[in-house]
């Protein structure tokens, strides 16, 4: 069975265990820890306590089959003041890396996935194979595809815009959850075929934070 959600507060919630739900705005902060507790603590502790937006979505996907388990919260319309904040915080926590969403060299999990074939379950058209390996990928760490960003920029391969700053918190090449027993990655790199990351983009400009928790 499909274990994915996509959730945002004015559509419909596929939750982990595949069934369909229509949750009332008020139930979003308890549906979230549901889907929090799907994984390790330790995994996905820089996340909020409780959704800060109104507007907001949730993937979480604990399906092995394509290499995309984990859970992303994006919440949008944020206040200046909660961005801010964010961003100060972040002073205080250790950062392994450090990006700009315009960066030439990102090592993208699943950078060949698409919306539809997020969507329709297919395998996508590894269309440009010389991105999987590339010398400049040392000493860099994986980020998400953000295919499910609202409003995808299409002329950058991990659709956020260029006012986001992403920060990895975490990330390591190899098997680490007996949960996800998952198959070697093909979008992958040799040295990250598995592995996790974990960390949180930011947009001043767009008022948006992003956290995420991925395994390949």
């Amino acid at each position: 069975m499909k274990s994915i959600v996509f959730f945002m507060c004015y559509t419909f919630l596929i939750g982990c265990n595949g069934q369909n739900n229509m949750l009332a705005d008020s139930n979003k902060n308890a549906s979230y820890l549901e889907y929090k507790k799907e994984f390790d603590y330790t995994f996905i502790s820089h996340f909020p306590k409780n959704i800060a937006s109104k507007d907001y979505s949730i993937i979480c996907n604990t399906n092995i089959d394509k290499n995309d388990v984990g859970l992303i919260l994006y919440s949008y319309n944020l206040t200046h003041e909660v961005v801010d904040s964010i961003i100060h915080s972040i002073k205080d926590i250790d950062i392994i890396g450090e990006y700009n969403s315009e960066d030439s060299c990102l090592i993208v999990v699943n950078r060949f996935e698409t919306y539809s074939s997020q969507q329709n379950y297919s395998q996508p058209a590894i269309n440009d194979s010389a991105k999987i390996n590339k010398n400049c990928y040392k000493n860099h760490y994986p980020i998400p595809n953000f295919i499910d960003y609202v409003n995808p920029d299409s002329s950058l391969e991990i659709k956020l815009d260029k006012s986001f700053e992403i920060y990895v918190l975490d990330a390591r090449s190899g098997k680490y959850f007996e949960k996800y027993d998952l198959h070697p990655a093909i979008q992958m790199p040799e040295n990250w075929k598995n592995g996790y990351s974990k960390g949180i983009a930011i947009s001043k400009h767009e008022n948006t934070i992003i956290y995420w928790s991925i395994i390949w």
